[in-house]
This record gives structure tokens, sequence and C-alpha cells, in this order.
């Protein structure tokens, strides 16, 4: 099956989930981040606005704000690049996209040095046990994370349902350090 027909059969999956699922399925998630990251010193972290029926990471969020961690949203500019921008008060800092994703304001801190980031939670639609991610076909986080200088950690956050034996994959794509579902913590 190719990228294309693939991804469009992971959106249905996902998206047919009821809200009650996804909310108890995202409660597991983020308690087996938690559990990965707990014993480390994370001073930034990039995290993402969940949007529709992706994994609700706003437990986490909170987690980290009382770890006192800075914590950074993605945007994205006119030419369709993205970067980290610092969110302290997600129900102030931020505005519907022209997407209809929640992203930070223009006037908030841009992130410059990309090396200071400890680890980044990266949506997406499918992942394998190779460590490979689907995303909606923009290229955005690939784009982002191959800027990269320094190994930063890369968790996916996965409903067990997104995740295959194998998905098509491009020469593009990013592979994570981790994929976490409400099941498993595979580390890649």
């Amino acid at each position: 099956m190719n990228k294309k027909n693939f991804r469009k059969k992971a959106l249905i999956t996902r998206n047919n989930m009821s809200k009650k699922e996804c909310n108890e399925k995202s409660n597991k998630i983020n308690a087996n981040i938690i559990e990965i990251i707990c014993k480390k010193n994370l001073k930034n972290v990039m995290l993402y606005v969940p949007f529709k029926n992706e994994v609700n990471i706003i437990t986490l969020w909170d987690w980290l704000i009382g770890k006192e961690t800075k914590i950074f949203i993605p945007k994205i500019d006119k030419k369709n690049n993205m970067y980290p921008v610092e969110v302290i008060n997600r129900e102030i800092d931020l505005v519907k996209s022209e997407y209809g994703v929640m992203e930070p304001k223009n006037t908030l801190f841009k992130l410059d040095d990309l090396s200071k980031l400890d680890l980044i939670i990266v949506p997406g639609v499918s992942y394998d046990l190779n460590g490979n991610r689907m995303g909606l076909g923009g290229g955005f986080y690939d784009r982002f994370l191959v800027k990269l200088e320094r190994k930063v950690i890369l968790v996916a956050p996965a409903y067990e349902n997104q995740i295959y034996s194998e998905i098509p994959v491009d020469k593009f794509d990013q592979k994570m350090n981790f994929i976490v579902s409400e099941k498993n913590i595979y580390n890649i």
C-alpha cells in the first residue's frame, strides 16, 4: 500500500475512536511517558497541542510545568518552516492557526538555539517498531528534526492501534527513540 493510502486508512482508524476511548488511552500514554522521563533533568521540552483525536498530552504538559521545565510549542511560518516557541500559559499564549491547530502567538520567544532542546514529543498518524513515523503529510516535523545538531530524545505518543509492524517510509522521514502507547514503551 502506498503512503497516501496508508495514511488515509490510519487516520480513519484514529478518527473512529470515541473521545472517551482517546482520553482513557491518553492518560495511560502520559503515565508511560512520565515513567521514561521522570528521572531525567529536562530543562527544555517541545510538545504539541493535541488536534482532533491525537494523543492528548496535556497531563504531561502539566507534569513538566510542575518540574519547572520550559515548554516549547511548534509554530509554522509563512515559508512552511517549523520552529519552537516558548509557551508559559497555554490559556493566554495560544491562538488558532490557519490550519485550525492551536499555536503560539507571534509575540512569544522563539528558540533559535535548537541544541537547547532536551526532548521532543512528536505527534503522528502511524508508527512501526523500527521507530518510523508517518505524520499528516506536510513534512513539517521531518524538516525540523533534521536540523537538530545534537541528540535530542524523540518520543512518539501513540495509541496501540496506530503501531504497525511496518509502515511506508521515505528517505526524509526521521526515526523516533521511543514510541509510547497505552500498553507498551517501545525503546528503539
